[in-house]
């Protein structure tokens, strides 16, 4: 019955060492040898790869761009010339071009709209100023409100209240105090002072400046 069993193997020699070393050694150089082929063959399918993906997404710069404006844009003419000036300077697509067209509408459209809540919004605050204001306002509101109207007719033009109505100073304190206290001379018989008779000889000339003789 032979000794050698599992537990305890027979040693190897020195020369059964060193050939299967030469022989690990040749595995190696070999796999090695393939490794380097597969990266070589990989990197060469990769840049044919990205070569034609490069060729796919290539930029088509147009000689002419045709933009379209959204519905009810802010923008003109003189946008669209400036962006297709930019897009050509930068070697944009018409896709490209069209998407800045598009961000640049979007950016004026909130600013208008910002700008619209703060108009809005100022004039609110004219209005709740006049109806708070010590003179003008409180239970005297209505008719100081009707006593600058007064004036207006007077004084103004259809013209002149429409850029008051349009512009919103028609609601501002000082506008509304001005007119009131107009309105409120116009009221008053005496508002040039003397009697009516003697107002009647004198121009008006006189009556604003003063007699010119003395």
């Amino acid at each position: 019955m032979s000794t050698e069993g599992v537990i305890y193997p027979e040693k190897e020699t020195g020369d059964d060492k060193e050939e299967q070393t030469h022989e690990e050694t040749q595995d190696k150089e070999e796999s090695g040898e393939s490794s380097e082929e597969v990266k070589e063959e990989k990197s060469e399918e990769s840049g044919k790869e990205q070569a034609a993906k490069s060729e796919s997404n290539e930029v088509v710069v147009p000689e002419k761009y045709d933009l379209k404006l959204p519905d009810e844009s802010l923008l003109g003419d003189k946008a669209l010339e400036q962006i297709s000036q930019y897009a050509k300077e930068k070697g944009l697509s018409n896709e490209q071009a069209q998407d800045l067209l598009v961000r640049e509408n979007s950016a004026v459209s909130s600013f208008a709209d910002a700008q619209q809540k703060a108009f809005v919004d100022q004039v609110e605050g004219w209005k709740e100023a006049v109806s708070k204001d010590p003179e003008i306002g409180g239970e005297a509101f209505k008719e100081n409100v009707e006593l600058a109207k007064r004036a207006l007719e007077a004084f103004g033009t259809p013209e002149f209240a429409k850029e008051l109505n349009s512009s919103g100073f028609g609601n501002h304190p000082e506008l509304v105090r001005m007119f009131s206290r107009v309105g409120r001379k116009l009221a008053d018989p005496k508002m040039l002072g003397g009697d009516q008779k003697s107002q009647s000889k004198q121009s008006y000339a006189e009556r604003f400046y003063g007699d010119s003789k003395t």
